[in-house]
């Protein structure tokens, strides 16, 4: 992105961020009324739609769903800011001045929900006006904007705010009303067509895609319900209510995508954000503070004049200190590599087993760079894993130990090739100590199967060697007991000579002796014995 395109995104960003904060802190005021503290907190819900169209512009500054999200999320704000304003305004008689800052926040107030209904749900994702219907609803749409904006800026009675009046009326503008009866039913056709896209989508953001598809039609359900409203009971308030719900429903959905499926990186905008928008409201605080302090005692200009100086001494020594928490915040111990090699230290201490080591090495990394999923590869396989993987490309980054590469950490961010020059060399040196835990685990794994195996195999030749003397040894002693105690029987008691014995009793004794020596001589001891010699 250019340089000069990526500081008007801040700045819009910055603006919208700035401008609803301005609308909450009135509500402390007590000068609101209870629609406008509600318009008030919806726009804060909204700031993700400014977010979310920064990031889509931030990798794709073309993109006119982009553009259209960044112009959507930064004008609710700013016309909710003033919206408040011009209220509080009201309350305290300046009814001039509400008047005038209310017919400026109409052009906000059409560019923000109504943009969003028509164009931003007919462009979503990422379509363009490539047929017929696209290229009709297109021209419709615009035409719907336009006698919008005109409807505002003319119309005698401001609706949001009784009370006040338009500077610029033209008797007759009231006509134009139909245009805002009209936003429900046409916004319709564009939530239908991208319900038909996100069924026919198969990509990785599909479910991303038809939720959003689904959501879509709390816009013109709600603009439709506004019309039954105005018309049964007269009232604006249930009617800016319901208007509500469109802008709640939108800014949801938005967070939901940014949270829960990953759609976009909006680190660095909401990084931006959440400095200036902090170091505004203290700066205002401050401000605030000591001029209604010094204002009990002292009148004229002095009371501002110290409030500016005081507010300047004050918050700006901050910054840097609001910055430093902000980025732990946002990127984590990116600026910190001593703290995270810290806390990979002592988590890698604390592990009380080999299996709870990778966990925390792993849950340690994802943490120190605000990274939604990390893993381990050895050999192909996953040894562990955090957080869960989202559609798009993972980054193998490899573990090197002793000169070779023994795995490789698996990692991945909300947008591809995010890391700056300070993640990469962090994860550099992280990947260098995760090589040393993984390798440590690898070893004991090995040494534990090893062990394992020289237990199975000691006891499997035990199984044989009991085996062997069972069936070998023991009938072979049997067979020499038998023809020793043959021999024994045929011996006369007083050892002479007797007769010769019998030929049958000759031949059983010599049998026996046969079988006893055939034997003796054909059994072998198992190895490694039956291979010794004796003597």
């Amino acid at each position: 992105m250019p340089s000069k395109l990526r500081f008007a995104v801040s700045a819009a960003v910055t603006l919208a961020v700035l401008f609803a904060a301005m609308g909450v802190s009135l509500i402390g005021t007590g000068h609101l009324s209870w629609l406008s503290s509600l318009i008030s907190v919806t726009a804060v819900v909204y700031l993700a739609v400014a977010f979310v169209g920064a990031a889509i512009l931030r990798t794709q500054p073309r993109s006119r769903t982009g553009w259209i999200f960044l112009i959507s999320g930064t004008a609710a704000p700013i016309g909710t800011g003033l919206n408040a304003a011009a209220d509080a305004g009201a309350h305290i008689g300046r009814i001039d001045a509400a008047s005038w800052i209310h017919l400026v926040q109409t052009p906000f107030a059409v560019l923000s929900v109504p943009l969003m209904a028509t164009f931003g749900i007919l462009l979503f994702p990422d379509r363009r006006l490539d047929t017929r219907r696209r290229r009709v609803l297109g021209r419709v749409y615009a035409v719907e904007l336009l006698v919008l904006l005109v409807w505002g800026l003319l119309s005698p009675d401001p609706i949001d705010l009784p009370g006040i009046y338009n500077p610029i009326a033209v008797p007759g503008a009231d006509a134009l009303v139909i245009s805002i009866l009209l936003l429900g039913p046409l916004s319709l056709p564009a939530c239908m067509s991208l319900l038909r896209f996100a069924r026919r989508d198969t990509g990785p953001y599909t479910p991303a895609l038809r939720t959003a598809a689904r959501v879509s039609f709390v816009v013109p359900a709600s603009y439709i319900a506004c019309v039954i409203a105005g018309f049964t009971s007269g009232d604006t308030a249930p009617i800016a209510v319901l208007e509500n719900c469109a802008a709640i429903a939108v800014g949801v959905e938005a967070w939901i995508g940014i949270v829960r499926h990953g759609l976009l990186n909006t680190r660095v905008v909401l990084n931006r954000a959440l400095v200036y928008g902090f170091v505004s409201l203290a700066l205002v605080a401050v401000y605030l503070i000591v001029v209604v302090s010094l204002g009990l005692f002292f009148g004229g200009l002095m009371p501002q004049i110290v409030a500016a100086i005081m507010a300047a001494l004050v918050v700006l020594p901050l910054r840097d200190l609001v910055q430093r928490r902000i980025n732990q915040l946002v990127y984590g111990l990116r600026d910190n590599p001593a703290a995270a090699f810290a806390r990979l230290g002592d988590r890698l201490d604390a592990a009380g087993a080999p299996e709870e080591i990778l966990p925390a090495a792993v849950r340690t990394v994802a943490e120190a760079l605000r990274l939604p999923y990390v893993a381990i590869e050895v050999g192909g396989e996953v040894l562990c894993r955090h957080g869960r993987a989202l559609p798009g490309e993972t980054e193998a980054l490899p573990l090197p130990f002793a000169g070779e590469t023994i795995g490789h950490l698996v990692l991945q961010t909300r947008s591809t090739g995010d890391f700056s020059a300070d993640e990469r060399r962090l994860l550099s040196d992280l990947t260098k100590q995760v090589a040393v835990a993984a390798r440590a685990v690898v070893l004991t794994h090995a040494l534990q199967s090893s062990r394992q195996r020289l237990v199975t195999t000691r006891e499997e030749e035990r199984r044989r060697l009991r085996r062997d003397l069972h069936d070998g040894l023991g009938p072979t002693l049997a067979g020499i007991a038998l023809g020793i105690d043959t021999v024994r029987r045929a011996t006369p008691p007083d050892g002479s000579v007797a007769k010769p014995p019998s030929r049958r009793s000759t031949t059983s004794a010599a049998s026996s002796m046969t079988y006893a020596l055939r034997s003796s001589t054909s059994w072998a001891l198992p190895e490694p014995y039956g291979n010794r010699r004796c003597g």
